[in-house]
């Protein structure tokens, strides 16, 4: 979805989405937006943080700069999810998390059909990754 927004002018030679889909929240191609609201109005950032780094070690997590407003954030998205907008970037490909438990997976694979690739990790991947190189070969 920001993706979408931000990107829809720019010519990309490979795009790759992970672990979500052109519409953000959205009840049939994204977070349902009730469900989204309810994970701001029940936030708690020790419990956010560990939905985004399912079984991650503690000391990465802890080495990892996480943004301690990410609440006000998602406070964002959500106002700004009546913005629609069309899937203007052409998809190469769409890596989706098997243990993403922020974006449901079923929605991604549902949106991208064969462009999908699936991963054992969780909503936040780049752990498992040493260079956006390797993200590209999957």
């Amino acid at each position: 979805w920001a993706a979408n927004l931000v990107l829809k002018d720019i010519k990309l030679k490979t795009a790759v989405a992970i672990n979500g889909t052109p519409f953000g929240i959205d009840d049939e191609f994204g977070i349902k937006k009730d469900i989204f609201y309810k994970s701001i109005s029940d936030y708690d950032f020790e419990s956010f943080k560990k939905l985004c780094f399912l079984g991650i070690s503690e000391n990465k997590i802890n080495d990892f700069k996480f943004n301690q407003n990410a609440k006000f954030e998602l406070i964002n998205l959500y106002k700004n999810a009546s913005q629609k907008n069309e899937d203007h970037i052409n998809w190469n490909k769409a890596i989706i998390s098997k243990k993403d438990l922020i974006f449901p997976s079923k929605v991604c694979l549902d949106y991208f059909k064969q462009k999908a690739v699936c991963i054992n990790a969780p909503h936040f991947v780049f752990f498992k990754f040493k260079s956006f190189g390797e993200i590209f070969e999957i």
